[in-house]
């Protein structure tokens, strides 16, 4: 944490930092982004960045409706799964809660007795948003969750860089701009800070 100047009239520095440091869990939904400690609402923003991606790497089990449970990884491009074949496609995630598969995908040619893959690629294709919450990454098309991905005994970390207007419920704290670039949050009160 970096500090720049001392303030003449009281800031609220500290303030801020306590809020961001209590942090448990957000939720990304569209064009808001909310924060929350212990299930509580601490600080909220309806200006999230329609750009730049944001990453959804690791391994998930994921459940699509009227499919049996399936292993999904996804890396900063691309989601995989090996249904009866390996399948690829390409994706975009933005940090406004955008998604989608951006080109053709990619597949070995086995054949099976029991072959849901064009199922998968087909729901795949169809997302248009995500939502996360508590760790849990909800795909969605036309307001409706049609996957829910979950990571096993793993992590989920998600990143995504931009500025963001916060207000802070219930408190007489000003309205603050932080920006998010990799793992650091600045942000200008009083003093120039850095977490």
């Amino acid at each position: 944490m970096t500090a720049l100047r001392a303030c003449l009239v009281k800031g609220y520095d500290s303030e801020y930092v306590a809020i961001f440091l209590s942090v448990t869990s957000f939720t990304l939904n569209g064009n808001s982004l909310i924060l929350f400690s212990n299930g509580r609402n601490v600080a909220s923003s309806t200006t999230v960045p329609t750009s730049p991606s944001v990453s959804l790497v690791g391994s998930y089990s994921a459940s699509f409706q009227n499919l049996p449970e399936i292993t999904i990884t996804i890396d900063e491009s691309r989601i995989s799964f090996k249904g009866c074949n390996s399948n690829s496609l390409p994706y975009q995630a933005l940090a406004n809660g955008k998604f989608s598969i951006t080109g053709p995908g990619i597949s070995t040619l086995i054949a099976c007795s029991v072959d849901y893959d064009s199922k998968y690629v087909a729901a795949l294709q169809s997302v248009t948003g995500f939502t996360i919450t508590n760790g849990v990454l909800s795909l969605i098309r036309s307001n409706t969750v049609i996957a829910t991905l979950r990571k096993a005994n793993e992590y989920n970390s998600v990143s995504f860089d931009g500025s963001y207007t916060l207000s802070v419920p219930n408190t007489y704290l000003e309205t603050l701009v932080a920006s998010i670039r990799g793992n650091t949050i600045s942000f200008s009160s009083c003093n120039s800070i850095s977490i």
